[in-house]
């Protein structure tokens, strides 16, 4: 790698760029990236420090350019913000995120606040005149990067950490910890702001090999993922005061499916509140209370985003002082029933950009199985505590207060249910095997409540009058002690003593309109048309590769779609391909042995093609290649679009697409794959003729801009080339 040009990307680059994607920003960076530059929506901004020098640092150690190239970038946001480190009259202040290429919610660190340094506490709050607001920013910062960046232990900093709410408390707390701190560590908390943010990115790449990251990567099959990136962003303020507030929000109800938003919100908090569960919360009705303006912005923005990602959309967001900023968008996970009730529900709606037979793939066997098997309690007896439904399904076992217990029930086969204050990412292994899940404070956004909706386990949060002690529950005056035999009702929200006798659930209705949607494959459309008849042969073996090449990582639906293959023929290739593929979670990536086998694929074809013939067809790509992205641009640009807009958009790329199917032909006698992509153009022209502009160029679909970026990628190949040639 490089030390002389810089690997760090600033949020907003063009995604066009080889160095934008998911394997290399990790999903939150890249989204964040796509949501500044194709959005537009209000993104704090920042920079991104790849997945591959995470993967360099944790083999070879922390490179010295690094940090020159972290000093670069500061310097770039400092002169987009107004800001400078360590300047009184107008701290930087940032956040540190992780972020892999695959969501792991809490499973790696973030750090919050970085920048702060005792002097600049008495500047802000002179600055903002709240010394609340900066008593408890400091003692947030000192708290965190005592115990992620300088890895001091917990069982330590918690007695130190406890603080009354007033501002001298908390100042008493957060020099208690410093001091410690600097007791007890190499360094302490360093004063020198630009130290606090390097050494917090070596924290967040630490956190990729921690107990509970690699426990859930093992739990979700992500063995293969390289690293995380780590995402630098100027800090927006949930705490600053009561105009303020942070929270996340789901496009639909991760619970049931209702197309109706849901999360949770705290009045001036930070996002961690929210997220990490040891937060009582509020639902999104404090937000309308509050700010029904922004309310209703970010209702909007979250609609969009639906319809850019076409799915069910997880969205952190923070408002300071009365002003909006989105921090993360991804794929929401959700229950078995409200992924069924998800794609119905998008697959009948005529305005939603997914196809039937895209919405029915969007389900798998596991969750239809799973859903015909939620049972719910069948008993006259009151529930002895009861909170918010958070994970749909019943189950039964033991009451475990520690993760050590759950462990030692699942190695015995005994099962369990466990009760935790709150969950932080390290209850993991303990969470694993569970047959429910109860935490006393977070709601339905907290990172507990999200994996136990995708693991499918039963879960109930924000316990009401009840305490959790060292023994069990404490109902008043009653106790009911660990190791007790009790039953989590997770869709009622509901907890009974003893092992209740459960029967089926009503199935939903919306599961038979997708069993019949899988049956016909549903409506095809354009993509009807069938290229490849996939079969088990050296030629179908490379169509496959190549789309994986191309993309990066793509599940096997993908495959199927760039193909214009059947989801049967392509399974059965795809199962074949063990020896060249890596499978990450649903997604495929190249193996080396992949790699080499298309290296070899290439050279057989270059010697097929006259050079000067190979030279004159890529000629005239670059020249259709630069009209092209001048239409894309002008269209991005454009503040105001209007229908004709779009028509004549769609007019000109009809051109380019005759232009470019005449030079097509003769690539097409030598590799079927070139095919696809008329076909797929053409597709993609009768989504923006009916009015949707996502088919332009957004990257998570075959829009006209991915497909042209893949086409030119295959002519840069067999011309023996790269893209930083044609940059030259």
């Amino acid at each position: 790698m490089s030390n002389n040009l810089s690997n760090l990307i600033t949020l907003g680059h063009s995604t066009s760029s080889p160095k934008v994607t998911r394997e290399n920003l990790g999903n939150k960076g890249f989204i964040l990236n796509e949501m500044i530059r194709e959005l537009g929506l209000p993104v704090p901004p920042g920079f991104v420090i790849p997945v591959e020098l995470c993967q360099l640092t944790l083999k070879e150690g922390w490179p010295e350019y690094l940090n020159r190239q972290i000093q670069v970038k500061i310097l770039e946001l400092e002169q987009f913000t107004g800001q400078t480190l360590g300047d009184p009259a107008s701290p930087l202040i940032v956040s540190v995120r992780s972020g892999a290429a695959v969501s792991m919610p809490g499973m790696m660190d973030t750090i919050l606040n970085v920048g702060l340094t005792p002097a600049l506490v008495d500047s802000i709050e002179r600055m903002t005149e709240d010394p609340l607001f900066a008593a408890d920013t400091w003692l947030r910062f000192t708290s965190s990067y005592a115990a992620l960046v300088l890895e001091i232990d917990h069982e330590a900093l918690a007695p130190l950490s406890r603080s009354s709410d007033s501002v001298a408390g908390m100042l008493h707390a957060a020099e208690n910890i410093s001091r410690y701190a600097r007791d007890n560590s190499e360094t302490g908390i360093p004063g020198d702001p630009l130290e606090q943010i390097i050494g917090a990115i070596k924290a967040v790449f630490r956190s990729w090999e921690s107990d509970r990251a690699v426990a859930f990567r093992s739990k979700e099959n992500l063995s293969d993922i390289g690293g995380t990136a780590a995402i630098i962003q100027k800090m927006v303020f949930g705490n600053l005061d009561m105009r303020s507030g942070s929270g996340v929000v789901f496009s639909r109800d991760p619970l049931t499916g209702a197309n109706k938003p849901s999360g949770d919100y705290v009045i001036r908090g930070q996002g961690e509140d929210v997220v990490a569960g040891g937060t009582a919360v509020s639902n999104l009705k404090a937000l309308g209370d509050q700010n029904l303006k922004i309310y209703s912005e970010l209702l909007e923005i979250i609609r969009t985003l639906e319809h850019h990602y076409r799915d069910m959309c997880d969205v952190e967001f923070t408002v300071e002082k009365g002003e909006l900023y989105i921090l993360q968008n991804r794929v929401g996970r959700r229950s078995a029933a409200a992924a069924i009730k998800i794609a119905v529900d998008m697959g009948t709606d005529t305005d939603f950009p997914l196809t039937q037979l895209e919405a029915a793939r969007r389900v798998s066997e596991e969750q239809i199985q799973e859903v015909q098997k939620i049972r719910g309690v069948i008993t006259d007896d009151f529930p002895f505590a009861s909170g918010i439904p958070a994970s749909s399904g019943v189950g039964s076992g033991e009451l475990c207060l520690s993760v050590e217990r759950a462990i030692q029930c699942r190695k015995k086969n005994r099962p369990f249910v466990l009760a935790r204050q709150e969950t932080s990412p390290n209850d993991i292994p303990g969470i694993i095997g569970a047959q429910g899940l109860i935490t006393m404070l977070g709601g339905m956004a907290s990172h507990a409540a999200v994996v136990a909706r995708s693991w499918g386990i039963p879960a109930v949060t924000s316990l009401e009058e009840t305490n959790l002690t060292e023994d069990g529950f404490m109902l008043q005056s009653i106790l009911v002690p660990e190791g007790t035999t009790i039953t989590v009702d997770g869709s009622r929200g509901e907890i009974f003593l003893g092992d209740l006798p459960t029967t089926v659930n009503e199935i939903p209705l919306e599961l038979q309109t997708l069993l019949d949607w899988k049956t016909t494959e549903g409506p095809r459309g354009s993509s009807e048309i069938e290229l490849f008849e996939l079969a088990a042969s050296p030629e179908s073996t490379v169509a496959v590769l190549k789309i994986v090449k191309l993309k990066g990582m793509c599940t096997s639906d993908q495959i199927s779609q760039a193909l214009l293959a059947s989801d049967t023929d392509s399974t059965k290739v795809i199962s074949n391909c063990e020896e060249f593929l890596k499978k990450v979670g649903d997604y495929h990536s190249l193996s080396d042995v992949g790699r080499e086998l298309l290296l070899t694929d290439l050279s057989e074809k270059q010697a097929l093609i006259p050079i000067v013939d190979l030279e004159q067809l890529h000629q005239q790509f670059l020249e259709l290649d630069s009209e092209f992205k001048s239409l894309v641009t002008d269209w991005q640009l454009t503040q105001e679009k209007k229908e004709s807009d779009l028509k004549e958009l769609h007019s000109r790329l009809e051109i380019i697409t005759t232009e470019i199917s005449r030079g097509l032909i003769q690539l097409e006698n030598i590799d079927k794959t070139f095919r696809r992509y008329v076909p797929l153009f053409e597709i993609a022209l009768d989504g923006i003729r009916d009015g949707d502009s996502s088919m332009i160029a957004s990257p998570l679909k075959d829009s006209y801009h991915t497909l042209w970026f893949e086409l030119h990628q295959e002519l840069i190949d067999l011309s023996g080339m790269s893209r930083a040639d044609l940059e030259k």
